[in-house]
């Protein structure tokens, strides 16, 4: 059995679920076509209904948008397209009213060309910031890594100099040999968590903390290479450059600025499987446990069958320390749409497995109303996208908040990209009215995870359910439990249960009800299915 930890950081507030949301796509409250700062605001009456704790932001700091946000220009400010500092001081102080915090993405592996440091490298050969990025001057050796975007790793300037870049040839890799580096990360948290938000999404950290010679060092063959031109680094593995020693120098330090505030820092560290919970292990015996976490990737991977899906989460539990945080999802900017991949039905069945997981499980903006991938070709330029390639932009269109024109997301003419077709059929409005909808289910377990004694104080334990198809575990508190049955296929299958149930309290194909004390059931079609 497994006790949540009531010290860390990631307990308080009490609401513990993160919710992703895009800012370009959420609301536009100027229409101009992008989702912006105020747009957000005027929703958090929702989000507080929908029962999330912490707001995450994928990048809000000015960019020239080759990546969108992920190239930083100023990591002091905000982007213009979302508003201003002042917005953002607003939506810290309004989220914090409803009892939610704000989390940042700082990106650290890299920066974007148009940033001050790297335009002053630029302009001047002997620029006294050479030493914050890794370049080679006009004759110098390199090595022959690949870029996740495509093509060398190794970018040349007019004057004959190279610089080392690990995706987008407009995103600079920063040096951290250079202690000048993590002293400027170090000033960029403190300068957030002083205006008051409650934490960062750290990008790419597992990239972070190679060292000049590593970018130096030649990789052996990649002999798994499939011949895709832009699968990751093509030709050569990614040892030269991941999960180096600096990686966790840096994550420790952005930790302990976190304590510094009460914060919390969780961060994308994906070991090459993405399920290997050894791996995932090493990181948290890395880091402060209070205040720092991996995400898992594990859930975004793994083939949607209900042992696949229990033996990799068994596996993970079991290695997560005691007082760490687990940090759980199904879909992301990054990823396919979780109802595009599994199917409406199954959504509600994925929706109840992460909401019933210990620690913070993050869901995805339109997440809790279905929302799918869209059909229609991307508008933003995306550079790591090869032909083929799912494209990240088919997951971030705006969200749908009712049937009128873009969905209700701007009143401009013409959105930054169009919504998804099926936005008359799903959207909130529609769900809002229906007490069987997705919305009105990841309402319930949200409001069961921030209110049930059991799920807020109580231990968490895998059941047998005597069906492969079936997951079925439980939180339980003195003689009070509260049991998740979960049927994988769209089929009926029967299912055990523990002794003591007496209510239905949610269910995905049926309303609740009093239970008779069977210590089995037959769970209906792709059925959810939560019991006290």
């Amino acid at each position: 059995m497994r006790q949540l930890d009531k010290a860390s950081a990631f307990r308080k507030p009490q609401k513990r679920t993160i919710i992703e949301l895009y800012p370009w796509s959420i609301k536009d409250s100027n229409g101009d076509g992008k989702g912006d700062l105020r747009g957000i605001i005027e929703m958090l009456d929702y989000y507080e209904a929908l029962g999330v704790g912490w707001i995450w932001l994928p990048p809000t700091f000015p960019s020239p948008l080759k990546d969108r946000g992920y190239d930083v220009q100023n990591y002091f400010g905000v982007h213009p397209d979302l508003g201003t500092e002042d917005d953002m001081k607003e939506l810290i102080r309004e989220a914090g009213k409803r009892g939610m915090r704000i989390m940042l993405d700082l990106v650290v592996n890299h920066v974007s060309d148009q940033h001050p440091w790297f335009q002053d490298v630029l302009k001047n050969p002997e620029s006294e910031f050479t030493g914050c990025f890794v370049i080679r001057q006009p004759g110098e050796s390199i090595s022959n890594h690949i870029s996740i975007f495509g093509g060398s790793a190794w970018c040349e300037l007019k004057d004959g100099r190279r610089y080392y870049r690990t995706f987008d040839n407009t995103q600079v890799d920063l040096n951290y040999d250079d202690p000048r580096v993590l002293e400027m990360i170090e000033k960029v948290m403190r300068y957030w968590f002083e205006l008051g938000i409650g934490g960062f999404r750290i990008d790419a950290v597992h990239l972070a903390g190679k060292t000049v010679q590593d970018c130096l060092t030649d990789a052996e063959p990649n002999k798994e290479w499939t011949g895709h031109p832009k699968s990751r680094f093509a030709l050569h593995h990614e040892a030269m450059t991941e999960f180096r020693p600096g990686t966790f120098k840096i994550l420790r330090r952005l930790g302990e600025i976190a304590g510094d505030y009460d914060g919390a820092v969780i961060f994308e560290a994906a070991p090459p499987d993405p399920a290997d919970a050894d791996g995932y292990r090493r990181m948290y015996d890395e880091v402060d446990i209070r205040y720092a976490a991996p995400i898992y990737f594990g859930l975004l991977f793994i083939d949607w069958q209900a042992q696949k899906v229990k033996g990799i989460l068994e596996r993970m539990l079991d290695k997560v320390p005691p007082g760490a945080t687990f940090l759980p999802h199904l879909e992301n900017h990054d990823r396919t749409r979780f109802t595009s991949r599994v199917g409406s039905a199954q959504a509600f069945v994925g929706m109840a497995l992460v909401l019933g997981m210990p620690g913070n499980p993050l869901i995805y903006y339109g997440g809790e109303i279905g929302m799918r991938n869209a059909r229609h070709p991307r508008i933003a330029d995306d550079p790591s996208q090869a032909p083929g390639d799912f494209v990240r932009d088919r997951a971030r269109t705006p969200m749908q908040w009712d049937d009128s024109a873009h969905a209700g997301f701007t009143t401009a003419v013409k959105a930054w990209i169009k919504v998804c077709g099926d936005y008359h059929l799903r959207n909130v409005k529609r769900q809002e009215a229906n007490p069987r909808s997705m919305l009105q289910f990841t309402r319930a377990l949200t409001r069961f995870r921030n209110s049930l004694p059991e799920l807020q104080e109580g231990e968490f334990e895998w059941l047998e359910s005597g069906n492969a198809d079936v997951i079925s575990f439980r939180w339980r508190l003195g003689d009070q439990q509260v049991v998740y049955a979960l049927n994988f296929t769209p089929v009926k299958q029967e299912a055990k249960l523990p002794r003591g149930l007496t209510t239905i309290l949610l269910s995905s194909r049926r309303p609740p009800n009093s239970w008779n004390g069977d210590e089995s059931v037959t769970l209906r079609p792709d059925e959810a299915l939560v019991l006290r």
